[in-house]
């Protein structure tokens, strides 16, 4: 039991949807299979896809939306155009596995795990700089995504760039 999906697409809000389908025909049967909400996952997918092509490869910060959410539209309307930007992908992996070779985790090993991965061109980031990763009551005006993600995954982990996100559900 290991699948491995690779695919790289180009920083385009409108694909999101596409590759939330094609990635959902491989997790949806588990999910099924082990009674998990497959839609928890699409939203999980959908959010760090937005993360990575929007804050990553288009480089465009959470305050233009809290500003103005046309500004915030029209830019990345324009820099999805714009060869400095637009040319960069998002490269997306999905795994499929058994623990029982990871000796490490603290799960069952015969349990399945869904490893999702996104990783932008962008300069990363650092979440230890989220508030609310220290202070979960904390109210706060970005991070959403990051939010929802890490309520609905089981794990959520970056590479030391911070622009790759890998994203873990044990399916059991």
């Amino acid at each position: 039991m290991n699948n491995l999906i690779d695919i790289k697409i180009p920083s385009q809000i409108k694909l999101i949807e596409n590759v939330v389908l094609k990635m959902s025909d491989t997790y949806f049967p588990l999910c099924r299979l082990f009674n998990v909400n497959s839609k928890e996952i699409d939203i999980c997918l959908r959010e760090a896809l937005n993360n990575a092509i929007i804050h990553g490869n288009l480089e465009i910060g959470s305050d233009i939306k809290e500003e103005s959410w046309q500004q915030f539209q029209e830019l990345i309307n324009k820099r999805e155009l714009l060869a400095q930007y637009g040319k960069r992908t998002v490269g997306i992996q999905l795994r499929t596995y058994r623990l029982e070779n990871c000796p490490e985790s603290s799960h069952a090993p015969e349990a399945v795990t869904l490893a999702i991965s996104i990783k932008d061109q962008g300069n990363g980031f650092d979440y230890n700089r989220l508030a609310w990763v220290n202070n979960p009551m904390l109210e706060f005006s970005c991070g959403r995504g990051l939010r929802i993600i890490d309520s609905l995954m089981d794990e959520m982990t970056w590479n030391t760039e911070g622009n790759c996100l890998t994203m873990i559900k044990i399916l059991k």
